[in-house]
Parts: structure tokens; C-alpha cells; sequence
């Protein structure tokens, strides 16, 4: 598979899509601070905060992602209280979407339903 080749927005470009976020007139009065953090933000890293991977990857002082060990370490810590048959039944839904309620009014009516039909296996489980 060929790889395509990275685009990379000059200066102005960036700072025009980035600030293109900030259209509401209540952020007007920020604009010097806007363009300075823009000017930041677009010599930024993609990670700027990593741990070595660690002893469980095939390359352990690989730099990775601090969130992203985090995230990993929650993940399992949830697999293994699921995985615990002394706990009670449990059913593991992991929503891995950047959407919230807070950006996306239609997400808590779709996790609702989620947890709703999630509910209902466990229930249908418990009674087999």
C-alpha cells in the first residue's frame, strides 16, 4: 500500500483553521491570546507527555503516549473486574468516541440506549 504523502498547512493556513473554532463573538476580546496560542499549537507535539512503553512491549524504552498508557492501564484493571467470577455480573461497554453531551446533544440519548439494551442481555443472562 502506498503511503500519501503529509500535508503540511503553512503558518497562516493553521492559524486561520485554528482560530476558525473561536467564531463566537464572545471570544473577540481574547484574539492577542488566541494568536499566541495558536502560534503554540501549531508547533506542538502530537504526544508531549510519554513514559518508556515498558517491560510488556517488544520495545520497552519505546517513548508512548502518557494518556494513552493510562487509558490502556483503566481498560485492563475494568477487563479484570469484569473477568472476576466471585464479582457480581458485570458487562464491560468501553465508548471510545470523542463525542459528549457536551458537543454532541444526541450522544446521551444513544448511550442511554446503549446501556439500556447492555441491561437487557445481562438480565436475559442472569436468567438462562
Amino acid at each position: 500500500m502506498k503511503q500519501e504523502k503529509a500535508v503540511q498547512a503553512d503558518e497562516d493556513e493553521f492559524r486561520r483553521r485554528f482560530l476558525d473554532q473561536f467564531q463566537d463573538p464572545a471570544y473577540e476580546p481574547l484574539t492577542p491570546e488566541l494568536t499566541k496560542i495558536s502560534a503554540a499549537a501549531k508547533n506542538s507535539r502530537k504526544s508531549p507527555r510519554t513514559r518508556k512503553a515498558g517491560a510488556e512491549f517488544a520495545d520497552p524504552d519505546y517513548n508512548l503516549a502518557a494518556d494513552w498508557l493510562d487509558a490502556r492501564q483503566a481498560i485492563h484493571e475494568a477487563k479484570r473486574r469484569h473477568d472476576n467470577q466471585n464479582g457480581p455480573h458485570r458487562l464491560l461497554l468501553i465508548n471510545g468516541s470523542s463525542r459528549s453531551e457536551h458537543t454532541c446533544p444526541g450522544e446521551v440519548a444513544k448511550r442511554q440506549g446503549h446501556q439500556i439494551a447492555a441491561g437487557s442481555r445481562l438480565k436475559q443472562a442472569r436468567e438462562k
